[in-house]
């Protein structure tokens, strides 16, 4: 079964109440965000997202290029100190 597939309304908060929970359907684990979402599948259960950023410094790798980026710096700062 596709993770992404399953998705549930959020009840209650009429603020929140157009935004779509995503469910894993491997852990049940909920998320408002589809990014944190993918991240997830991804980090916890190798399912690979089409834009997989990979660190060419160490075996690091994410969906989110937020992370990714904060992970370069650190790297360039850990490189630098050597």
């Amino acid at each position: 079964m596709n993770s992404f597939a399953i998705e549930k309304q959020l009840p209650s908060n009429p603020i929140e109440s157009n935004k779509v929970l995503h469910i894993c359907s491997q852990c049940t684990r909920t998320f408002k965000d589809i990014n944190n979402f993918r991240e997830h599948l991804f980090q916890e259960h190798g399912e690979l997202g089409v834009n997989v950023r990979q660190c060419h410094l160490c075996s690091y790798a994410t969906l989110l290029k937020s992370k990714y980026d904060c992970h370069i710096v650190r790297k360039r700062k850990t490189s630098a100190a050597i």
